[in-house]
């Protein structure tokens, strides 16, 4: 604010002097002012100056990178940038010369045209101005005639007529009057001359035909411009004026004259080689190639005979200047800036002019211009390309060398470096120095891996760092070496322990001095650090190994190598041999070792002299100086020295090992034949027959065969006889296979009462081996006065027939001994491939089964069971299914026997009785009666001993009482070695309500005692009863037979297999009971079941 009111002048617009200074007094003023306003714009400039800087750098890092980017890159190359700089300039400037070049010529050819524009304007004034002159002559001509002035009064035309042409009987020079008109006070027409030139001579037939209005040539005159003209009455053009005619300040009338200038316009439009064309429209449309339009050359033809209509026929002729081009010429049509007024079409003039010469002469002189120029820039283009190329040469050869050096030094340093921080890696040296200003400690890598410093840890922390590490006694005292070290400047050297965070201990050697500073004072401390916990371990190694070289339990001994004198014995040595030191130092090897002599030794240690063995080991014998000896186990080893060869001879004392090792070796024969003999049977027992069997294996005579034995009905003979008459059975079995495999193999016993004998060699006859058996073995036996027949099964499996190797026969002999308890017990059977395939294919069964358990992929069927009388449904019977993923739905026949020799017999009878008791559950809720739902009992599933469990969760899970359910059982359950087992389970499930049917009965081993004792609620006749009682008159009486036992036993019966309707009639005379069969109804899924009870629950007789 004080600089604007400073900087306004004075009003008087001077200034006061103040004293002799010079300076005016506003100038003080403004001085203060000035002051606070610079003050503040000197502050704002160094607010804005760095702002500015950065836009400044900013600005030029930019231009850094774009030139970076384009012209060097990795390499120095400005060739090429500076190669496109000079051709674009270069391009540019010829550009521009040539843009040039045209303005100038186009300057030039509009020249001329300016100028007679300028001059046609200078014509019209001139033209206006006579025109005015003349006019103003007439009127005071006829201010002074006042005839006229009365005739033009009275509206006298041809006294009008009369004077006028008198007094223009002689027109002024230099002007070509077209038109001249009086008019009256009043407006009206009362002379018009329409060619003056020829005043006062006949102008009575040269009045216009036309329409002569006052108010259109006032109006006329009124809009005109102040350059403007107009069409004359013939068409011509003409400049008129339009004045009031006044005589003592009376209206008198009006006056017009019109001059024609068209002769003046061609003599100057001739001067510049041009020629003026009058463009008259005729229509409302300017299409100058139609009719529409109408054009006349002032002054004569255009100049060379310029037609312009086949100019103009392409196209309109705009304002502004246009290019035509005609009968090989050029020409340029221009439009004069001159308005036409007092037509009632549109008129204008155009300025029509040959440039031929100036156009081809424009074009010379350009093409020179670019020839001139482009020559100029070949020439520069190839001085300035050869200095760039050498200038370019010059940089990049010395950017090389510079680069070369460079990387040359950076190499060397690089590998001084390297050098150094190995040595101090190797030599496990570090240096260090500490800045005792600001206690920042900095250090090689080597420094920072001995101390166990982190690479990031601030400089200020090392010492603090260091310190925490060290014991805190050694702590101390470091700290007093070193403190002492800096009051003098002096030296330091000492070690101290370093414990690491993970508790690794660390010993370090630290030494150095401490550095003046420029007042004397210490400054800093320089110094190095050494690893020597490997020197530090090895000293407590040497002293650790020698102590337990001297307190070694083992006699050691070290010897020349050439003389064999005892240099050196350890105390455990002296001790044995009742020697001292100095008296064994004067003894050869052999005064104490008498087993061996010099040249023994000599010969047995050169093995170790040439390096062909690394050491001996001995059993040997040393003899004290009392002359005993004692057993020892001697090892040497050649130790070489510095040098010399050292022996170093170990003995150890081994007379308690040897004792020991007498007293084992005796005791091993003793549990050798506890561990491969059977005390019972005198035979070897499994561990001697797999001992016996790798060795006759590995030799070329193979056995010839290999027999599996299992006694028949051992366990009856246990269970009824008592186990000592087990134990006898077995001891008397054992004798007789030893007279049976005499001369032909050897029998063991493999396990309880299964026994096993391989050939004695490839020649070995099995067939006599078994013919021996069968009659050896069938004797009979006693025992305490009871007197049994024993029996065997055996199988044989040969080789190489059945296999190579002791596993594979005896696998392929487990296999035949199954099919001899398959076949009724009592017999020999030799093993076949097929019993393998069938072996094969009941394991892959066996693992489908347990799929199947897992994947629930067990089924069951129902089938009916009716009274024959009553027609009503007794029960119905679950039957399982197996609906097997690629073989379809199985049978029971075709997987329960499989079922039975495995663990899987109380799983798939679990399965079965909660499906059946489920499906049960769902018609008791459905209001569907029928009757009991029976389960059949697989003997596996019996001797479990979860049955009972099963049934008894199942009918807690589903709430069906007992007397809904029946449990088939088979009557060979009954005659099995598990018979009382079997017994007991039936009798629970009886106790608990479940009602029991023995299944298939009469086809097995029946008998009226089972009936009679068991505890069962029916019978289940078999079907192959049922098929055959038409044909046999016998099995009918059985049929009739066990119909009427049952009614007797007051017992159900059931009978199975009916599929005709003769069938039904002859049993259905022979009394009341349920019968089962095709003819009722097939096996069904649980839904058909379903419908089928609910279909036929009101006319059972008709589906029967």
């Amino acid at each position: 604010m004080a600089l604007a009111v400073c900087a306004s002048p004075s009003r008087s617009g001077g200034v006061r002097r103040n004293g002799q200074s010079g300076r005016t007094v506003q100038d003080a003023r403004c001085s203060g002012a000035r002051v606070i306003r610079v003050g503040k714009q000197e502050t704002g400039d160094r607010q804005d100056l760095p702002e500015r800087r950065h836009r400044l750098r900013g600005g030029r890092t930019r231009l850094d990178r774009i030139l970076a980017r384009w012209c060097c890159g990795e390499d120095v190359q400005f060739e090429k940038p500076l190669r496109t700089v000079f051709l674009t300039v270069f391009a540019l400037t010829v550009a521009v010369l040539t843009l040039q070049n045209i303005m100038s010529a186009y300057r030039s050819m509009n020249e001329p045209q300016e100028r007679l524009v300028r001059t046609v304007e200078r014509l019209l004034t001139r033209q206006k101005a006579l025109g005015t002159e003349t006019l103003d002559r007439a009127i005071s001509t006829i201010g002074a005639d006042t005839a006229l002035q009365a005739a033009i009064r009275d509206k006298n035309a041809s006294e009008t007529r009369t004077i006028a042409d008198r007094v223009f009987a002689r027109p002024p020079d230099g002007l070509e009057i077209a038109e001249f008109t009086i008019y009256g006070a009043d407006h009206n027409l009362i002379y018009r001359a329409l060619d003056p030139n020829s005043i006062g001579h006949s102008v009575d037939s040269r009045y216009a035909s036309g329409p002569v209005s006052f108010q259109s040539d006032l109006s006329t005159n009124l809009s005109r411009r102040t350059n403007g003209i107009e069409l004359g009455p013939n068409g011509e053009i003409v400049v008129s004026i339009f004045r009031p005619l006044i005589s003592g300040a009376k209206l008198l009338g009006y006056l017009k004259l019109a001059i024609d200038i068209e002769n003046p316009l061609a003599f100057i439009s001739s001067a510049v080689d041009a020629q003026i064309v009058k463009v008259t429209e005729t229509g409302g449309n300017h299409d100058l190639g139609g009719s529409r339009f109408q054009y006349a050359h002032i002054g004569g033809l255009a100049p060379g005979g310029l037609d312009i209509g086949s100019i103009t026929s392409s196209g309109e002729i705009d304002a502004g200047n246009r290019f035509a081009l005609h009968d090989g010429k050029i020409f340029v049509l221009r439009d004069l800036p001159i308005p036409v007024t007092g037509a009632d079409h549109f008129v204008r003039l155009v300025l029509v002019k040959d440039v031929t010469r100036n156009v081809w002469a424009f074009a010379r002189q350009t093409l020179f211009s670019l020839m001139a120029g482009i020559g100029l820039a070949l020439l520069s283009w190839a001085i300035i390309h050869r200095l760039l190329s050498r200038l370019q040469s010059a940089v990049q050869e010395t950017t090389s060398r510079l680069e070369a050096e460079v990387r040359d030094n950076t190499r060397k340093l690089e590998h001084s470096a390297f050098q150094l921080t190995e040595a101090q890696r190797i030599a496990g040296i570090g240096s260090w120095e500490r800045d005792l200003a600001t206690n920042d400690i900095l250090g090689s890598e080597e420094f920072y891996r001995i101390m166990a410093i982190p690479k990031d840890l601030p400089a200020a922390e090392i010492k603090d760092h260091i310190h925490a590490q060290i014991p805190e006694k050694e702590a101390i005292t470091k700290e007093a070496v070193i403190s002492r070290a800096i009051a003098v400047c002096g030296e330091f050297d000492l070690e101290h322990t370093l414990v690491l965070k993970n508790g690794e201990a660390r010993y370090v050697h630290m030494r150095g001095y401490v550095l003046a500073g420029p007042d004397g004072k210490a400054a800093k401390v320089i110094g190095t650090v050494h690893d020597n916990t490997d020197r530090r371990l090895a000293e407590r190694r040497n002293n650790l190994l020698a102590n337990i070289l001297e307190s070694s339990l083992n006699e050691i001994f070290i010897l020349n190598t050439q003389t064999f004198l005892v240099e050196y014995a350890n105390k455990c040595a002296l001790s044995n041999l009742g020697y001292e030191l100095a008296d064994l130092k004067s003894r050869h090897i052999w005064d104490i070792n008498p087993v061996y002599d010099a040249e023994s030794i000599r010969r047995d240690v050169a093995p170790l002299l040439n390096g062909s063995r690394e050491s001996l080991s001995v059993e040997s014998l040393h003899r004290r100086k009392d002359g005993s000896e004692y057993p020892v186990d001697l090892r040497v080893q050649l130790l070489k020295d510095d040098e010399r060869d050292l022996f170093i001879a170990i003995a150890n004392d081994v007379s308690e090992r040897v004792q020991r090792e007498n007293e084992t070796r005796e005791a091993k024969i003793r549990a050798e034949r506890l561990a491969y003999f059977d005390p019972l049977t005198k035979l070897s027992n499994r561990a001697g027959c797999q001992r016996d069997a790798k060795a006759r294996f590995s030799r070329s005579d193979r056995p010839a065969f290999l027999a599996h034995v299992d006694m028949d009905g051992f366990k009856r003979v246990n269970d009824t006889l008592g186990h000592l008459a087990g134990d006898h059975c077995l001891e008397e079995t054992g004798r007789r296979l030893r007279q049976v495999c005499r001369g032909l193999g050897t029998a063991y016993r493999w396990g309880g009462d299964e026994f096993v004998i391989l050939a004695n060699s490839d020649m070995s006859d099995p067939n006599e081996l078994c013919e021996r058996a069968r009659r050896l073995m069938r004797a009979p036996m006693e025992f305490s006065g009871t007197k049994f027949w024993p029996t065997v099964s055996m199988g044989i499996a040969l080789c190489p027939e059945d296999g190579d190797d002791f596993d594979t026969l005896l696998v392929n002999a487990d296999l035949a001994l199954y099919q001899s308890k398959e076949k009724g017990k009592d017999r020999y059977t030799f093993f076949k491939a097929d019993m393998k395939t069938d072996s094969e294919i009941e394991a892959k069964i066996e693992l489908e089964l347990h799929e199947a358990v897992k994947n629930d992929q067990f089924i069951l069927v129902f089938q009916p069971q009716v009274n024959l009388r009553s027609q009503t449904i007794t029960g119905v019977e679950a039957l399982v299914r197996w609906e097997h993923p690629d073989r379809g739905l199985l049978s029971p026949a075709e997987f329960l026997p499989i079922v039975e020799k495995t663990n899987l017999a109380p799983v798939l009878g679990r399965i079965v009785i909660d499906t059946a008791l489920a499906a049960a559950r769902h018609w008791l809720d459905a209001g569907l009666d029928f009757g009991r739902v029976s389960i059949n009992i697989s003997p596996a599933h019996l001797s479990s001993g979860l049955l009972t469990e099963h049934f008894k969760e199942a009918m807690v899970k589903y709430n069906i009482d007992p007397d809904r359910i029946t449990a088939e059982v088979l009557e060979s359950v009954f005659l099995s070695d598990n018979r009382s087992g079997h017994l007991a389970a039936l009798e629970e499930l009886y106790n608990l309500g479940v009602h029991i049917e023995l299944d298939d009965f009469g086809t097995g081993y029946a008998s009226l005692t089972h009936v009679a004792d068991l505890p069962i609620n029916g019978l289940k006749i078999d079907k192959s009863f049922t098929n055959q009682m038409l044909q046999d008159p016998k099995k009918e009486a059985v049929v009739n037979q066990l119909i009427h036992l049952a009614r007797s036993l007051n017992i159900g019966i059931v009978c199975e297999g009916v599929e005709t309707e003769a069938q039904y009639d002859r049993l259905r005379m022979m009394g009341d009971f349920s019968i089962q069969g095709y003819l009722i109804a097939k096996p069904m899924t649980f839904d058909r079941m379903t419908d089928w009870m609910t279909e036929s629950a009101d006319d059972l007789y008709y589906v029967i």
